[in-house]
């Protein structure tokens, strides 16, 4: 699973992506919250797309077995240069309800149809 921080970099992932054989891109950017699966939290190996470069210290980071800066952004014409591509592994059964709840929370606060 692709997580993107926003819209921006999802849309990139989408238009490039099945070139290169990536998954559909999650997000919590614009219509890319009602996109994204419903079971993504079930799933156990993540890429963040992240332009936050502080993002591998913070503390949800501890709640995956394996964190690790991948790679960057780094094309200088990319709106989106220096984001760092990390790879998460095997997040805890509690991070994995948290972000669960958090995804659902955004929907309903977000739905037209609350």
């Amino acid at each position: 699973m692709i997580d993107c921080d926003n819209y921006g970099e999802a849309g990139a992932i989408d238009y490039y992506g099945p070139k290169h054989g990536l998954p559909s891109p999650m997000s919590h950017g614009a219509s890319y919250l009602f996109w994204t699966p419903r079971d993504f939290n079930k799933r156990d190996i993540f890429i963040l797309v992240t332009d936050n470069r502080k993002e591998i210290y913070e503390d949800f980071i501890k709640e995956f077995q394996y964190a690790a800066i991948a790679d960057s952004i780094t094309n200088p014409n990319a709106r989106e240069f220096g984001s760092y591509i990390l790879l998460l592994k095997n997040p805890s059964q509690k991070f994995r309800k948290v972000w669960e709840d958090y995804y659902e929370s955004l929907r309903r606060e977000t739905s037209i149809f609350h």
